[in-house]
């Protein structure tokens, strides 16, 4: 196995915890959901780096795609937060559930969209 494939497969498996660990923020049990709170930060910490160097490992002819998505994630993080704080307005747990949308698609960049060429 490749060092890009355990990347990878490692940024599937951290985005699949982090939604994980959304939804049990959301859930408001006490110090379950405390304790899932700060292990956002820690499946979180290798996500950006990881998805940026596997995003510009050889995208070949799809590079302007590869680089618009990658802007767009960044966009995509200064637009999450101001939805999340809207919705946490009324319902500081449900807004964890926005985040897991955006994992998701980590997950599915990890496991599927990225290939090794």
């Amino acid at each position: 196995m490749t060092a890009d494939e355990q990347h990878s497969r490692l940024l599937t498996a951290f985005a699949l915890g982090n939604a994980l660990m959304c939804l049990l923020v959301a859930q408001n049990l006490s110090w379950p959901s405390f304790i899932a709170l700060l292990l956002i930060n820690f499946f979180f910490s290798l996500m950006f780096p990881t998805i940026f160097s596997l995003g510009i490992k050889d995208p070949g002819r799809h590079t302007p795609q590869a680089s618009s998505i990658l802007v767009m994630a960044v966009a995509g993080g200064a637009v999450f937060p101001y939805l999340m704080g809207k919705v946490a307005n009324h319902d500081v747990g449900a807004a964890y559930y926005l985040p897991i949308i955006c994992y998701a698609f980590i997950a599915l960049f990890g496991a599927r969209l990225y290939r090794v060429r």
